[in-house]
């Protein structure tokens, strides 16, 4: 694909860093790459690799008019915020992109969000898609599963203490890394023609999370207990361990959509568009355990000292 311009909002985050990085590898000499971010300042080192850094404010119009400006194909990662702000903000960048006449818009969503969704942010992920949808312009949603990648925030404490709380239930969650995403982002990216408008984004299984606790038993050599509470246990427990309400209703909302099927989901996506296999969630724990251990270890000795 000649002559066309790439933007990746969010290019300073997780997910729309890698996306950069696979468009660097594949891209045609003839493709502009750019990347979107609030803090230029962070992004110098992709400057000296040839991509073209703008300024991409979600809550400042202008900005978004002068980011998009020449854009042939948008990759519009889901912002940080939750709920009307986050709609707003997407909206702003939908209409943005309208008046740019961006060819294509790529959207970072997640599975099944739907009005049956229990989580507390699927209303924002809807919400985009319908907004795409009315705004004429071409667009695919990748809706993509629950990241692997969050296990190395929550297992190091699993393993510290040993039990792993939660109201899942017997639910399953196809759990996908970030760099899968963002192998299929990139080629969807630089695709000529992206047949569907939405794809779940998916790993090859689904697991329930004493499914997961068992792998991660066998690869860290110890016994993790999966205790399983109602929702309105869980939501007392971790409200007793300090945190926010919203982030208590995000945490428990997300169980109860396992627990109900809503993340049930197993897709070829990765497969089909990168031609290989997503990465297994043992194969990323395995890849990533020292660092898992040492997170646990500290915890354990913080714990054991305070």
């Amino acid at each position: 694909m000649s002559t066309e311009t790439i933007l990746v909002t969010g290019a300073g985050g997780h997910l729309g860093r890698l996306v950069v990085e696979e468009l660097l590898a594949l891209r045609d000499q003839a493709t502009k790459l750019v990347a979107g971010t609030r803090n230029v300042g962070e992004l110098a080192r992709l400057e000296a690799r040839g991509v073209e850094v703008r300024r991409v404010d979600f809550d400042d119009a202008a900005s978004l008019d002068a980011a998009f400006a020449g854009v042939s194909r948008l990759l519009l990662v889901s912002t940080n915020v939750f709920g009307p702000p986050r709609q707003r903000q997407h909206t702003m960048a939908i209409d943005a992109a309208k008046r740019a006449r961006v060819e294509h818009v790529t959207y970072t969503s997640m599975p099944n969000p739907d009005a049956g969704s229990l989580v507390p942010f699927a209303p924002d992920h809807r919400s985009t898609e319908e907004a795409l949808e009315r705004s004429g312009l071409a667009y695919t949603a990748l809706r993509n599963a629950w990241y692997t990648d969050n296990l190395l925030q929550s297992l190091p404490g699993v393993l510290a203490f040993g039990k792993w709380f939660g109201s899942a239930g017997n639910g399953r969650v196809a759990n996908v890394t970030r760099a899968d995403c963002a192998r299929v982002a990139a080629r969807v990216l630089t695709a000529n023609d992206v047949p569907e408008k939405r794809y779940d984004v998916t790993g090859g299984e689904a697991l329930t999370t004493q499914q997961i606790a068992d792998i991660a038993s066998a690869i860290f050599e110890t016994t993790i207990d999966v205790v399983d509470l109602s929702d309105d246990a869980y939501t007392k427990l971790l409200g007793e361990r300090g945190l926010p309400p919203p982030v208590v209703g995000l945490i428990v909302g997300s169980d109860a959509n396992t627990r109900i099927g809503k993340f049930d989901v197993i897709s070829d996506t990765v497969e089909r568009w990168t031609g290989r296999t997503p990465e297994s969630l043992r194969s990323f724990l395995v890849a990533n355990a020292a660092s898992i251990r040492a997170a646990a270890t500290a915890m354990r000795l913080r714990a054991s000292s305070g």
